[in-house]
């Protein structure tokens, strides 16, 4: 499996995500980051996702996507299309439940002529597991499956993510 990327392009109002490979929790606070910049955006008004070239997709991605649906339904009242000729991706997205908060087609017209690499940021390990409980927390607030497959992972995660006392104050 080759590694994951994630391309962008803005065209107009339009954001256009080009996701490839192996895409895992490693993408994930990039990937928010991006979303972040489009989620502030004013001018921002359809987000496309083409994952024709995607392997694989962790939970943490899953849960970044369901964060992207929210978004726009809350603030447009519309659904996000995904491009997807991949069954096994495509048996994911419909397993999590993603299918009922995106369209999901085989083919579509639009490709952007130049994708740009997602800006590259520094973090650390808590910011990390921050994005990490966050997209689970999408997943999780998306239906009743996922409340009980990911509850335990939130819980966790939750745990994890704790202030610790500082022991030299």
């Amino acid at each position: 499996m080759s590694e994951g990327k994630i391309l962008y392009s803005k065209d107009g109002q339009r954001y256009f995500l080009k996701m490839s490979g192996n895409l895992r929790f490693t993408n994930g606070r990039e990937f928010d980051n991006l979303l972040n910049i489009i989620f502030s955006d004013p001018a921002v008004e359809d987000i496309m996702i083409d994952m024709s070239d995607a392997d694989y997709l962790d939970s943490t991605i899953l849960g970044l996507l369901a964060k992207i649906a929210n978004f726009m339904i809350k603030k447009f009242q519309q659904k996000v299309t995904i491009l997807s000729t991949n069954k096994n991706i495509n048996y994911l997205l419909e397993n999590i439940g993603l299918n009922d908060v995106f369209i999901i087609v085989e083919s579509y017209d639009y490709t952007p002529e130049t994708l740009q690499k997602i800006p590259n940021i520094k973090i650390g390990e808590r910011e990390s597991a921050l994005t990490i409980l966050d997209a689970h927390r999408q997943l999780v607030n998306l239906n009743e499956k996922n409340k009980n497959t990911f509850k335990d992972v939130v819980e966790l995660l939750e745990e994890e993510t704790k202030e610790k006392p500082d022991p030299e104050k």
